[in-house]
């Protein structure tokens, strides 16, 4: 089965993290062809996008 690797980039999204994040994991999720990851790749943010990034992974039991 093919593996599938989307990695966002990220700085200062603490905003709207969580919310993109959740959109692009449900439409994953949907996709049944091939497994896949969602990597959160934080470029030096100063605002709270590294902590929430954090939190996210540990709903999906990651991280």
């Amino acid at each position: 089965m093919l593996q599938v690797n989307v990695t966002l980039p990220v700085y200062n999204e603490e905003a709207q993290l969580a919310s993109s994040v959740r959109r692009v994991m449900a439409f994953l999720a949907g996709q049944r062809t091939y497994r896949w990851e969602v990597v959160i790749a934080d470029n030096g943010s100063t605002d709270g996008t590294l902590k929430l990034a954090r939190g996210l992974a540990e709903e999906r039991g990651g991280g």
